[in-house]
């Protein structure tokens, strides 16, 4: 993985996913919010991992937002 710089051709799971994972949790953490929800990547069990990730309140598990990562060209 080029930690540097993604491009259209970079792997969606395995470059995308994790700057949108690590930006998430900051927002999360920047909001104070890291306490009252969590990100799931993937959390689709019966959808092939879809959506790519999730929030959820970690008191109730309800959804939150639904995150889906497109690559533009």
């Amino acid at each position: 993985m080029n930690k540097d710089k993604i491009w259209y051709g970079s792997d969606e799971v395995g470059e995308f996913h994790p700057v949108v994972e690590k930006g998430l949790k900051e927002a999360l953490k920047n909001s104070n919010l890291e306490k009252n929800y969590e990100i799931i990547h993937h959390f689709g069990k019966h959808t092939s991992g879809i959506p790519d990730f999730v929030i959820v309140d970690k008191k109730t598990k309800d959804y939150i937002l639904i995150i889906e990562v497109k690559k533009p060209p």
